[in-house]
């Protein structure tokens, strides 16, 4: 299997530094990796690979044929989607990625599916397409032209065969392993093909109207950059050229062929003077059509449409697919906003030393859904550990930003909770700042570096969310941008703050607020506990609580609603582990007991307020969630 072009494209996965060293530690610790035993593949075939010049890689692996595909296999693999839910991968940074989004990416698995053909003379199938505007769908030219045809002027047509058949085609949303249900839904008519082969390899095709077509994938309106990380989802077919070997291939997919996969990886070159980029993602034929997906925010970012023998893998930019919705007047789910991906594991902070320049920030409004009702911040029960320092003269223990405010513990150096105004008719988007110390308080109660960095360490968790109080005049949103950037506003977390349900619990709740206003008010924070490990030399915290209050579009009264995520999962008694998020819906009287604090009579307020004790369920869908 070992080729020119396999070299080219181990080199070009090399590139992803993170797991690039998480496999050379896996080596040099001797362990094995995934199918590595059962194709005869040691540690020692696997480190001459990745210490070798590119030139000399074809020698060292001649007699162990497929060390290069237990590496790709590893660093960029095709996984299977069951049940609309993609497979977790071996690699501990690859797993970290994809968990970060995997709520916002599986909210696209059921919007992608396989065309297929009837009354076709020699295939049943020709590739993936995926669901961009109301009834839309989206493929690639070479997929289209196997059923369409120019017709007279611009319009298109379904071909016919040599007795006079229409051939016709439809898609199927399903088709997943090991599972036979269907979902298919025809293909009423042909919007347009680019019939140039010099422009892009595009396709819209209309569904039929009387479906329930499941619901378009936004589309990225800004430009993609390089080092982004994708995820493409579609049908990879039995294709020997894709890995190497039709044997790699069995293997590597298990012959397992043709039904829906993700597969993650990087845009490796994202050229402005072009109309397409190249990624690295691990397709075959029938990933033709496949969504390309931003990882952090689940908007499609190309069409995939071909692939060089392992060394590029190209598509469509989706900038390229809005002008032509543009011109053919299709109206598309565009993202209000994009926020660039956080370095999580950054440990650079900036010290400020003026703390006069935060005299103007007047911080949460009490008063701000107003309906006559206010929103007063918590009060910390055991008030003698709260941080107190002096600000105009007067002793508070309050740390005013923009929108927003924080409330420090003195033991644990780390905040109570941040309290944010968020206004959802104003958001405005700037990029991210770097980490910032807060000079109004000493800097010895404030976490620096100590347990924060790469994996095992932690990453700095957003207690209030960077984009929340970006909202305002340009002046005023980008001040509260850089001011979620200061260190009292977050905790360690083993995974970035921003997975599942839980992210989007703000996103929901603005969309039952008041849609004349838009407006709701969140406070967040963590549950301290003496039972938390100590790791670095900091107590991690492992639970923690949300509250959102609105005023209800519905009834036009107060709903104040709780939510506590846990990451805790013992193995045993003396063994700590860190999990897996789960979100749940609490009363906030459950969370005043456990976080110590009290919302001075906001759980009157509260549609569980009611409600008898019982275990609470985790979070799986929107619709489990109670607001009156």
């Amino acid at each position: 299997m070992t080729s020119k072009s396999t070299t080219n494209k181990l080199q070009q996965v090399f590139q992803d530094r993170e797991i690039f060293q998480e496999l050379r530690n896996i080596i040099k610790e001797g362990r094995l990796l995934p199918k590595a035993r059962e194709w005869d593949v040691t540690p020692k075939m696997i480190e001459k690979v990745i210490t070798a010049k590119p030139d000399k890689i074809p020698g060292v692996v001649k007699n162990r044929p497929y060390t290069e595909a237990v590496i790709l296999d590893y660093m960029r693999p095709s996984l299977l989607i069951q049940n609309n839910q993609f497979q977790i991968p071996f690699s501990d940074e690859l797993a970290n990625r994809l968990l970060q989004s995997k709520y916002i990416l599986e909210k696209r698995i059921p919007s992608v599916g396989r065309i297929e053909f009837i009354n076709h003379p020699t295939q049943g199938w020709g590739g993936t397409g995926w669901v961009i505007a109301e009834n839309v769908i989206v493929t690639n030219r070479h997929v289209a032209t196997e059923f369409a045809a120019r017709g007279a002027g611009d319009s298109f047509v379904f071909k016919t065969d040599i007795m006079g058949n229409t051939i016709r085609a439809r898609i199927d949303f399903y088709e997943e392993y090991s599972n036979n249900a269907e979902f298919e839904i025809a293909i009423e008519k042909i919007l347009f093909v680019e019939m140039n082969t010099d422009l892009p390899d595009v396709a819209f095709l209309l569904l039929d109207k009387s479906s329930s077509v499941p619901p378009p994938i936004p589309v990225f309106e800004d430009n993609c950059r390089d080092d982004q990380n994708i995820a493409v989802i579609g049908y990879p077919a039995r294709d020997p050229r894709g890995v190497g070997s039709s044997e790699a291939a069995r293997r590597i997919f298990g012959d397992i062929y043709e039904v829906k996969r993700l597969s993650p990886g990087k845009i490796r070159s994202a050229d402005p003077r072009q109309w397409y980029f190249t990624h690295d993602a691990t397709t075959l034929g029938g990933n033709s059509g496949s969504v390309v997906l931003d990882m952090e925010t689940g908007y499609a970012v190309g069409l995939h449409f071909a692939g060089q023998l392992h060394h590029s893998n190209y598509a469509v930019k989706s900038t390229e697919l809005l002008n032509y919705l543009a011109r053919l007047k299709v109206s598309v789910s565009v993202p209000r906003e994009f926020i660039p991906q956080d370095n999580v594991f950054d440990t650079q902070v900036v010290e400020n030393a003026d703390p006069e320049a935060y005299r103007s920030r007047t911080g949460f409004d009490p008063d701000f859904l107003g309906n006559e009702t206010a929103i007063d911040l918590p009060e910390i029960r055991d008030g003698r550990d709260v941080l107190t320092f002096t600000e105009n003269g007067k002793k508070t223990g309050v740390l005013n930003y923009t929108h927003f405010s924080v409330v420090m513990s003195k033991s644990r150096r780390l905040c109570y909770f941040s309290a944010v105004n968020i206004d959802g008719g104003q958001s405005k988007t700037f990029k991210r700042g770097p980490w910032q110390l807060d000079p109004r308080i000493p800097k010895s109660k404030q976490i620096l570096k100590e347990c924060y960095g790469q994996y095992p360490k932690f990453s700095r968790g957003h207690m209030t969310r960077r984009r929340d109080p970006m909202w305002g005049d340009n002046r005023d949103a980008r001040q509260g941008g850089d001011d979620s950037m200061h260190v009292t506003n977050a905790v360690p977390q083993i995974q970035p703050f921003n997975g599942g349900i839980w992210l989007e619990l703000e996103n929901y709740a603005l969309e039952n607020a008041r849609q004349d206003q838009m407006r709701i008010s969140v406070m967040t924070g963590p549950v301290f506990s003496e039972d938390d490990v100590v790791k670095w030399g900091v107590k991690i915290p492992v639970t923690f609580w949300k509250v959102i209050c609105f005023i209800h579009d519905q009834t036009g009264q107060l709903t104040a609603t709780g939510y506590l995520m846990s990451q805790q999962d013992l193995l045993s008694h003396n063994e700590f582990v860190f999990g897996r998020y789960r979100t749940y819906q609490i009363p906030l009287k459950v969370i005043e007991e456990r976080a110590g604090i009290s919302f001075k009579g906001l759980a009157n307020y509260d549609p569980l307020n009611k409600f008898d004790e019982s275990i609470p369920e985790p979070l799986q869908d929107f619709s489990q969630i109670v607001f009156g």
